[in-house]
């Protein structure tokens, strides 16, 4: 019954964060200049393309998404969008997000070239808990279940925005 019990919690915490990411991204001017259309990528779906020049060292976009820890995560039946965000104190584990049920989340549709060089974003562990629009939205502990996508690069106008998903 426990074990059951807490299967449904984290589905209704989810289930509320889910409403709280949608505003958040709706909020996230950053995101604004981010559009969604065909890769360039043969068979790949869609991609994410940016519609401003981003310098190297900004903030692209945020990867969020429903919390999971190792076992929820290896019950979900597609688990190609879930990210590692790392151990959070708060949960006592390593939490993961996966955004696949949320297509608001623009980060859900950069993909991975399969050439390093080709990369011009990289994963990074959300830092700044003193960003207004994530810590009103979700509050402070789980504002700590984001990823940053920052520019490693030059993104020009028009330019795929492209990621290492690792090993």
């Amino acid at each position: 019954i426990l074990k059951q019990s807490l299967i449904i919690a984290r589905q209704l915490c989810n289930e509320r964060y889910k409403h709280c990411l949608k505003h958040f991204h709706s909020e996230a001017t950053i995101e604004k200049h981010l559009v969604i259309n065909q890769s360039t990528i043969k068979n790949a779906g869609f991609g994410l393309f940016s519609a401003k020049c981003i310098e190297e060292g900004q903030i692209v976009c945020y990867y969020t998404g429903l919390i999971h820890n190792y076992k929820s995560k290896s019950q979900e039946k597609d688990s190609s969008y879930i990210a590692l965000v790392g151990y959070v104190d708060e949960f006592d584990e390593d939490i993961f997000v996966n955004p696949q049920p949320l297509p608001f989340v623009k980060a859900r549709y950069i993909n991975d070239p399969l050439n390093e060089s080709k990369c011009n974003v990289m994963w990074q562990k959300n830092a700044d808990l003193g960003d207004k629009i994530l810590r009103s939205c979700l509050g402070a502990v789980m504002s700590q279940c984001v990823l940053e996508i920052v520019a490693t690069k030059t993104i020009e106008i028009g330019d795929e925005i492209f990621i290492s998903y690792g090993e």
